[in-house]
């Protein structure tokens, strides 16, 4: 069974992304302010990058597919915003990398480190900042985030580095664990890519530094609701379509924002997952409601 469901899409390009060393500084989460501002872009089709081929095997990996960052992203790139709209899949969260800029207020074409917080609370995520203790202790930190089915927004170096005085130069999605023997980890590129790196990287991205890390952990939810998981399938620059699945049968809700009272649209849905599409900017929630 199908149906059809009304939400966002952002179209892949590579980009770069940096950061100078300036806020360091994370706040505790607070109550989400939800912001939607859609806008029509154009109608231009653009293909989906197929799953990555890994070089090296990896455990525990997350159900999430590499994205890259957006083709309207500016010369700075999305790569904050990319990791994010990865792993809010996971929570069942759909959101443009544009809309996640700008729920982050930055005050430069892309979000810093201080700024990431910013547009999660807005999302209504709820998440836990890495407390520091150095690179064996975020590695501790992503691995008991991995097990829980929980990805990790993380600031890694990009070796070698044009800027050693920056604390990071990108963000990255850590997504699993690395198979290869070096205790490293997996990670999205934000390039639409895939691969494994530790703190002995001396070339490409690297966690020399491990210092920054978000998990994203849930969205509040009422009782008896539950996460829903997305997939992107297709994308064109009006709209995407996703696969929406729930971890057993349920019904399955769509909502403009997280606060929203009625479902704009829901279905029943067994195992298997239901094909929805969705406006390309802005952002749309979905949830799973136990079957009375």
């Amino acid at each position: 069974m199908q149906a059809r469901f009304l939400a966002i899409l952002v179209v892949s390009a590579i980009a770069g992304c940096s950061e100078p060393p300036l806020h360091r500084v994370l706040r505790a989460p607070r109550a989400a302010e939800t912001e939607l501002t859609p806008r029509i872009p154009s109608d231009t089709p653009s293909a989906v990058p197929g799953p990555p081929t890994i070089a090296t095997p990896a455990l525990a990996v997350l159900p999430v597919a590499p994205r890259a960052q957006a083709k309207e992203s500016p010369a700075e790139g999305f790569c904050g915003e990319t990791a994010i709209q990865e792993g809010l899949l996971l929570l069942g969260v759909y959101a443009s990398q544009s809309h996640v800029n700008r729920l982050g207020r930055p005050t430069h074409p892309d979000l810093y480190s201080h700024e990431l917080p910013v547009a999660l609370r807005a999302l209504g995520v709820r998440f836990t900042v890495f407390p520091g203790g150095g690179y064996r202790a975020f590695v501790a930190f992503s691995r008991a985030a991995l097990a829980r089915g929980k990805p990790v927004v993380a600031g890694v170096k990009i070796l070698p580095t044009a800027h050693p005085e920056w604390g990071l130069d990108h963000f990255v999605l850590v997504v699993g664990e690395s198979g290869d023997g070096d205790g490293g980890l997996l990670v999205d590129t934000t390039w639409g890519t895939r691969e494994t790196t530790s703190d002995k990287r001396t070339r490409g991205i690297s966690l020399v530094n491990a210092s920054y890390g978000l998990r994203l952990d849930t969205i509040d939810l009422p009782a008896g609701h539950t996460l829903a998981h997305l997939a992107i399938t297709q994308e064109t620059e009006r709209e995407i379509t996703l696969h929406a699945s729930c971890s057993e049968p349920a019904r399955l809700e769509q909502r403009r924002a997280l606060g929203e009272g009625a479902p704009v649209a829901s279905v029943d849905v067994g195992r298997d997952p239901v094909t929805v599409r969705v406006p390309r900017d802005g952002a749309t929630y979905f949830r799973c409601v136990a079957r009375s």
